[in-house]
């Protein structure tokens, strides 16, 4: 019996689970997000290499003549190296992990943009199993000096142009692995500030 459960749990049937609970929805550039990783046991002791936290961005990415969306980690913290989790064992871990300067927003003047995607993807890796995933999505909100920033790109181009913010997005180049891009409401060419990861 002992055999066919472990056979179970490498394919992932009885496996241990992982799940992230986040102190906040919001966070900052240059802030941090905290929350609560618990973590259980399947239906046998499992070797655990490591848990992990992720900020990750869906991103579009730009090939010769396509383009497609990809979710792509830019930070990483481990948080736990190798331990062993017994069957049915109920663990939690509480942590906070540093948010990039560079962490692209989600959020600009209480709206949500269209197209970004940005949160805390967790890893609970399993030695000789599927590995156990969870993933919370985070607003991303600008800093004073976004918003003044911002404020005096959006007065000068609704004065000259009637330019306003409409939608934004991630892309990635060989190039530039990562840069913000915020769409203009007005066929406008697009306001791109370049975040690189």
């Amino acid at each position: 019996m002992g055999f066919m459960k472990k056979m179970k749990a490498s394919m992932g049937v009885g496996n241990a689970e992982v799940e992230t609970d986040l102190q906040s929805p919001h966070c900052y550039p240059g802030g941090v997000a905290a929350g609560v990783v618990t973590f259980k046991g399947g239906q046998v002791d499992q070797k655990i290499n490591f848990l992990a936290v992720h900020l990750q961005a869906e991103v579009e990415v730009e090939g010769q003549d396509s383009e497609w969306k990809e979710n792509v980690k830019f930070h990483t913290e481990r948080l736990v190296g190798e331990f062993t989790i017994a069957a049915g064992q109920t663990t939690t871990y509480p942590f906070q992990m540093s948010v990039p300067w560079e962490t692209p927003l989600t959020n600009i003047g209480g709206q949500h943009l269209r197209g970004m995607k940005v949160g805390v993807k967790t890893e609970l890796d399993i030695a000789g199993g599927r590995d156990a995933f969870d993933f919370d999505e985070l607003e991303v909100l600008p800093l004073p000096v976004h918003e003044r920033i911002l404020a005096a790109l959006d007065d000068h181009a609704a004065v000259a142009h009637g330019f306003g913010v409409a939608g934004a997005g991630h892309h990635f180049r060989l190039r530039h692995p990562v840069a913000d891009e915020l769409r203009g409401s007005r066929a406008q060419p697009a306001v791109q500030a370049a975040a690189h990861a």
